[in-house]
């Protein structure tokens, strides 16, 4: 397999590393329609409104009379990462790159525009912006703009794998445990929201309903009021083919979403107990006390319930599932 350097210069002219930019920014391009577009669709009918997780359901129900009447659509998308024909990834690809651009011009042509990683920096924020590292760190790598289509489709072609002694390549999908993958996919996902909003803001702006729309990954979910089906623009977003073949969406009959019960006839999101063992980290395990209770931390600071103060009875609740797994908890 070529490494990234002759993977670029065996696919573009004039490939060497230049340091010519040094204009900067937060923004990045193959994620900037996965965070403008794909999970976050409107909570009213405007763009300017949006949603990534649990957080803005309550924000939601908050505005909905409890006698008032609501619905909602739980589907799962089938064919996701295995079966998006890679000539469509390619083509989100440059859409995002595309609407990337132009949301964040540069003065610069597209061929002097690179982004700098700084892998010493584990936090998402500030680990990837525009333009150069201004001092030299080993841990810094720079992305020219020009190859990222270069390196999704080597991502592409390098897709093989093993199945009982055979060697197949991959046709269909992203590379099976690349983690590259979900980005790419979701990306796919965002570009068919992408154009769909676009092709119906005239008609969303001006809907009198009301509705929230939210993806996690291959999760979807949304609670609206039952007139909105008959909005055109709702009616397309709701088909099971929306997302063109051979993705599909599939009905989970189920209000269960991330972890969390949405009641909509009662207005409520509560947290889903965990009930299996193998969910738990033993407070046997090696470490201190605090690194076995981690588990716990992390999915309170994940909780989010509706009504707020259904919120203590969860985490007391949750507290005492920890303690029936033989964990010490003091509380004040």
């Amino acid at each position: 397999m070529p490494t990234y350097k002759e993977a670029i210069q065996q696919s573009s002219t004039g490939g060497e590393f230049r340091n010519q930019s040094t204009q900067t920014t937060t923004t990045r391009p193959c994620s900037y329609i996965i965070r403008h577009r794909p999970h976050r669709l409107p909570l009213q009918p405007s763009p300017s409104q949006h949603s990534t997780d649990m957080a803005s359901h309550p924000s939601f129900l908050s505005t909905i009379p409890l006698e008032q009447t609501l619905e909602m659509d739980n589907d799962d998308l089938s064919g996701f990462y295995t079966s998006i024909p890679q000539d469509r990834i390619l083509n989100a690809t440059r859409h995002a790159i595309s609407r990337y651009l132009h949301h964040n011009p540069s003065p610069l042509p597209i061929e002097h525009i690179k982004f700098t990683v700084n892998h010493s920096k584990t936090a998402a924020e500030g680990r990837v912006f525009r333009g150069r590292f201004r001092r030299t760190d080993p841990s810094v790598r720079v992305i020219w703009l020009r190859h990222v289509l270069v390196l999704v489709e080597l991502s592409l072609r390098s897709s093989m794998f093993d199945c009982c002694g055979t060697i197949f390549q991959q046709i269909r999908g992203s590379c099976i445990g690349s983690p590259l993958s979900p980005v790419l996919c979701n990306i796919c996902a965002a570009f068919e929201e992408d154009v769909w909003e676009c092709a119906h803001r005239d008609m969303l702006l001006s809907a009198k309903t009301f509705y929230h729309a939210t993806r996690y990954v291959d999760n979807r979910l949304i609670p609206r009021f039952p007139h909105i089906t008959h909005n055109p623009a709702i009616a397309t977003f709701r088909s099971l083919d929306f997302y063109r073949p051979p993705v599909q969406l599939e009905p989970e009959n189920s209000d269960l979403y991330l972890g969390f019960a949405i009641n909509v006839d009662n207005k409520t999101v509560k947290y889903q107990i965990p009930t299996h063992s193998w969910e738990f980290r033993s407070h046997r395990s090696a470490g201190t006390p605090a690194r076995n209770l981690s588990g716990m931390m992390s999915r309170i600071s994940l909780m989010y319930t509706w009504p707020p103060q259904d919120a203590d009875a969860t985490v007391r609740e949750l507290t005492e599932v920890y303690k029936g797994h033989g964990h010490i908890i003091r509380t004040r």
